[in-house]
């Protein structure tokens, strides 16, 4: 692995896209909370919820993708994440939130810290198949049962094996 390797990224614009659009859901998700003037301390406790799901859920989606995930792409898809957010946040929200930057910073800001943890979580767990991959259409958790199926009608004669 040589420099050039440690800074590269196998998707940069889905990872982008895919940062853009959990900032698009947490934005959306917290419009109702800000409409009914809810309390600050339930609309960062949603804002959590929200942004780790969909966190997640992207990276999930991202890792998965990738041809030959790696712990690198986990660390930098999870930055990306984190960075993409609060530029966001620094655009747009807090240009029409009256709130300060050292209360955003304390209430909200820290909490992206989790999203590299979170990536390395995932990246670690399809590392060592700890999610089902699909065969066929048959999740992986059904494949032994199915091979042992197949295998005892073999023995019985009642189906042969293709080649």
């Amino acid at each position: 692995m040589g420099r050039k390797d440690l800074l590269y990224m196998q998707e940069p614009v889905k990872a982008f896209g895919y940062s853009v659009l959990v900032w698009i859901v947490c934005f959306i998700a917290a419009t109702p909370f800000i409409f009914l003037n809810a309390h600050e301390a339930l609309l960062h406790s949603a804002m959590a919820v929200v942004g780790s799901v969909a966190g997640l859920i992207a990276i999930f989606y991202y890792l998965k993708d990738c041809r030959k995930p790696v712990m690198k792409d986990a660390v930098y898809f999870g930055i990306l994440l984190m960075l993409v957010n609060l530029a966001l946040d620094g655009i747009i929200l807090l240009r029409f939130n009256p709130m300060t930057t050292t209360n955003y910073i304390e209430g909200i800001g820290v909490k992206y810290l989790a999203i590299p943890l979170m990536a390395v979580v995932v990246a670690y767990a399809l590392a060592h198949n700890w999610v089902p991959k699909e065969k066929e259409g048959v999740h992986a958790y059904n494949l032994p049962k199915i091979e042992a199926a197949k295998k005892h009608a073999q023995a019985m004669g009642l189906k042969k094996e293709r080649k």
